[in-house]
């Protein structure tokens, strides 16, 4: 009874693995088959071709992205030559545009140099190598400005009447105190006349009371105190008249140049009137916003560049003043920048682009931004050791211009991957590319 029930559980236990044994003995097999097969030299080959292939295709398509980029700037750049010049938001947004689409190309080219795949006869990559380096590493931040002059002003008239003659033209130097415009102060010299003879009276009736009242004691104090206050009101109010004739000739009340003359002869000038716009264009400012965000980076005395698009000219300056307060409207602070113009190149409104420095960091490790991967553990490069591609994780610091400052994982000397860095993997064995090679590339 017992040997039967054994022979059972036996059975039923034997049933049992069958299927996993069969399935045992089949992945046996299979891996023997695998391992016992080698690819033939013709499957290698059409694997590398394969690859080729792929990477030509990819080639075509950044090539297609860079002619469509190229088409659309061309087209903006046009615009910016149609745009009214006086639609000064239609000409920014599209210089925008057209630094957008540059920037987007140069990357599109700089992704097509990564795309280039060589590989050699194995199939394995051929790679270049750059060494990490330490180095100063600056960052910029660029805003827009305009040229603005102090020594700006416009001259009014002071007094009221008809313009009797103008006596500078545009573009005339002109000095401190020089007469621009006169007007008419017929009515004024009248006045001036008829009380210059009140006051001849009032000077003799005060000699003879004063006479008679100090030195032969005659009348009274009163008359004596009565006939000085007539004469010295009389002086005051000849000096006023005086004064108003001088303001009827309308004079420069800087050094400079006449920039614009607004009035003419003839014309009806009140208290107030612009007459003329005198500039002195010797040294001109810049004025820029800044964003808040800048705030602390941005102090008084750093050095600045200046580039004027329309003149393609660069000066170097300091920053003369940083302003205390912000602007509520757009959330920036002003600054300003002092430029000599002896040659009175830079006129004001003039647009510029200033070149600030906003983050400097000595003797620092720093690669190529582009050789930066991001994986699941955060940013890491290629390296080459020994013919095998090493994976470092890194962390990164700030960026400008297509460089990156290197904190930690990397040590200077390290070599970089650079060209096929990113068609290969880490534990991949790969070729240097022959000196020879790389300079006919």
């Amino acid at each position: 009874m017992i040997n039967r029930q054994n022979k059972m559980i036996y059975n039923k236990t034997n049933n049992r693995m069958k299927p996993y044994l069969l399935k045992a003995f089949a992945m046996l097999m299979l891996t023997s088959i695998l391992f016992s097969c080698k690819p033939s030299p013709d499957k290698m080959i059409r694997k590398i071709d394969r690859r080729i292939e792929k990477a030509e295709q990819k080639i075509q398509k950044f090539k297609n992205k860079i002619t469509g980029y190229e088409q659309a700037k061309e087209i903006y750049a046009q615009k910016a030559l149609e745009v009214d010049k006086d639609d000064t938001k239609e000409v920014e947004k599209t210089k925008k545009q057209i630094t957008k689409l540059e920037k987007q190309l140069a990357d599109l080219k700089a992704n097509l140099v990564e795309e280039e795949v060589v590989v050699d006869e194995s199939g394995n990559t051929v790679v270049t190598l750059l060494e990490a380096k330490q180095k100063d590493f600056e960052r910029y931040i660029e805003v827009q400005g305009a040229v603005t002059s102090k020594d700006n002003v416009m001259v009014a008239s002071n007094t009221g009447g008809v313009i009797m003659s103008i006596l500078v033209t545009e573009g005339q130097s002109i000095g401190i105190g020089q007469a621009i415009a006169v007007i008419n102060s017929d009515v004024l010299q009248k006045n001036i006349a008829e009380v210059q003879n009140q006051l001849d009276l009032a000077n003799t009736i005060f000699e003879k009371q004063k006479r008679l009242w100090l030195e032969l004691n005659v009348g009274t104090e009163v008359q004596y105190l009565q006939a000085k206050n007539n004469k010295e009101s009389l002086e005051r109010k000849l000096e006023t008249l005086n004064t108003q004739l001088s303001d009827a000739t309308v004079r420069s009340t800087i050094n400079g140049v006449v920039d614009e003359v607004f009035a003419k002869q003839g014309e009806m000038a009140g208290p107030g009137s612009p007459i003329a716009r005198i500039v002195n264009l010797n040294n001109v400012q810049v004025e820029a916003e800044v964003p808040e965000s800048f705030i602390g980076k941005i102090n008084k005395g750093d050095k600045v560049e200046v580039y004027f698009a329309s003149l393609d000219l660069t000066r170097n300056a300091s920053i003369k003043a940083v302003s205390q307060t912000l602007n509520p409207g757009n959330r920036t602070f002003k600054i300003e920048v002092d430029l000599p113009n002896k040659d009175k190149t830079l006129k004001p409104y003039l647009l510029a682009t200033l070149k600030l420095k906003e983050y400097e960091s000595d003797n620092q490790l720093v690669i190529p931004t582009r050789l930066i991967q991001e994986g699941k553990q955060g940013n890491f490069v290629f390296t080459y050791n020994n013919g095998t591609v090493e994976r470092n994780w890194i962390k990164t610091g700030k960026s400008y211009h297509g460089e990156t400052e290197i904190l930690d994982g990397l040590e200077p000397g390290s070599q970089l991957i650079d060209l096929g860095f990113r068609n290969v993997l880490e534990g991949d064995e790969v070729k240097l590319q022959q000196e020879d090679q790389a300079a006919g590339n």
